[in-house]
């Protein structure tokens, strides 16, 4: 098992996600924020840190 890596999500103005609640489906993390919902999958997520 490798070590975890630590990841700062963005909102689309560049500043620190805030999130309410968060909620994973298949491979789709569900994060809220507000009265926002936003939907990222693991892919997207590795592809932009550079974990991939």
């Amino acid at each position: 098992m490798s070590k975890g890596q630590k990841i700062d999500l963005l909102n689309e103005n560049g500043q620190p996600f805030k999130q309410a609640r968060q909620d994973f489906r298949q491979h789709r993390l569900l994060l809220s924020e507000g009265n926002l919902l936003y939907r990222v999958t693991m892919e997207e997520i590795t592809s932009a840190s550079g974990l991939d």
